[in-house]
């Protein structure tokens, strides 16, 4: 009686009910046919949720705007990045030549970034200083996830 009462004062709470999903809360209720008490919690739950502002449901034309713009923004930032690491060691090295590939301008990073975040990688280019060489795997460990996440909703409401 006491987990009861416990579990329909969490389930009251604002907190939870921002934060836990209907599957959650179904899982709640399956586990608790026979008490009435958490029955009704659910429901009330249920009610508030429904009734409530929905601040985080977002339809799936705002979930691809919002994840290809940030999937932009992170491209554009670790293009930015890559560009200032790596462009300075190439315009030393094309003064010393009198040879600029020109890899590490703007749009060729910004080009590079795309393919570690999309995992394409197609390895025309890498990063030669060691700065760049460190910053690769926190920036793909961050970025693939990101990028993954825009392009599971495209493939949504592609499929």
């Amino acid at each position: 009686a006491q987990i009861s009462r416990l579990l329909k004062a969490w389930l009251g709470g604002e907190k939870v009910q921002s934060l836990c999903g209907e599957s959650l809360i179904n899982l709640v209720r399956v586990n608790h046919k026979e008490n009435k008490e958490v029955q009704a919690a659910v429901d009330n739950f249920n009610h508030k949720r429904e009734t409530s502002l929905p601040l985080l449901e977002l339809n799936m034309g705002h979930e691809i705007l919002i994840s290809g713009i940030v999937a932009w923004v992170y491209v554009m930032i670790g293009g930015l990045l890559y560009w200032k690491l790596e462009r300075p060691t190439e315009v030393a090295s094309a003064i010393d030549t009198g040879d600029d590939p020109g890899l590490w301008k703007p749009a060729s990073a910004a080009f590079f970034a795309l393919t570690v975040v999309s995992t394409i990688g197609y390895g025309a280019t890498a990063p030669r200083t060691e700065n760049g060489r460190v910053l690769l795997i926190p920036y793909a460990l961050l970025g693939i996830p990101i990028f993954s996440y825009f392009l599971s909703r495209v493939s949504k409401v592609i499929n």
